[in-house]
């Protein structure tokens, strides 16, 4: 448009570097070995900068610990599923406080009962939306208190068969994304819900990778959520939750993305 030819279009990191307008994109980039020898190297350099996380890393889970596994399976053994058309505010209170509790806490053979309930939660579309209001709401931290209208706006979804809809849910998760969340609680929410995923039956596994995928997403970070999406469509491709969050993916960045203070 201006009269100067594009040559490339590329992204230098610490560990690599790839190509934007390249046919075949290579996940886990390309050697600096062959860029070491270019004018801008040698002007720039490279060192000094601190190796980031690797991409392919990003959207992995942790080894499992048996320990934890075997606390976990138990307690998914004696947990009671609450039908979502029979919650009431004080259910969802304490739903909602289980999954504060399993998101701060993280999974441990002494919060096993609460990380049960919260991977129960993560297991149906109306009850799914739990830990993501939660989050939208900024409830993760060191102290939560369950108000009535956090409730509320919970059972407001559940009850209203239009509202959980999946096309109706997208859209209001995408309206969700208008406000940026504080980086650091969603990488710390995002550990925790790896760490609970690896050590989750695949049965019941895919739910919480399409929350951890959610937080990637809201975080600005689709590949990593592309990345666990397709582990859990491995096991439940059908899943509901599964599904709207890769709609969500697909449909683009977050919408605190386009807003003028992140420009």
């Amino acid at each position: 448009m201006h009269g100067t030819p594009v040559r490339e279009l590329a992204c230098i990191a610490s560990d690599g570097w790839a190509v934007y307008r390249s046919p075949a994109a290579n996940n886990g980039g390309r050697s600096l070995t062959e860029i070491a020898h270019s004018r801008f190297v040698r002007r720039k350099g490279l060192k000094g900068v601190p190796a980031p996380e690797r991409l392919r890393e990003l959207g992995s889970l942790p080894r499992p610990q048996q320990k934890l596994a075997s606390a976990l399976k138990q307690a998914l053994g004696r947990h009671q599923e609450m039908t979502p058309s029979t919650l009431t505010v004080a259910h969802t209170q304490a739903m909602l406080q289980h999954c504060h509790d399993a998101l701060s806490a993280g999974l441990s053979p002494g919060t096993a009962q609460e990380t049960a309930s919260f991977v129960h939660a993560c297991a149906e579309l109306e009850t799914w939306l739990t830990p993501v209001l939660l989050i939208a709401a900024g409830g993760v931290g060191e102290s939560f208190t369950v108000d009535d209208t956090l409730a509320q706006t919970f059972l407001e979804f559940i009850h209203n068969d239009a509202k959980t809809t999946r096309p109706m849910v997208t859209k209001r998760l995408k309206l969700f994304s208008s406000e940026r969340l504080e980086p650091s609680q969603l990488r710390a929410t995002v550990h925790t819900l790896t760490v609970v995923a690896a050590h989750t039956p695949d049965a019941l596994r895919p739910g919480v990778l399409a929350l951890a995928a959610w937080a990637w997403w809201m975080g600005g970070m689709t590949t990593p959520a592309v990345t666990l999406l397709r582990e859990a469509a491995a096991i439940d491709a059908n899943h509901a939750s599964v599904i709207i969050v890769r709609e969500l993916c697909e449909s683009g960045p977050p919408l605190w993305a386009f807003t003028d203070e992140t420009r």
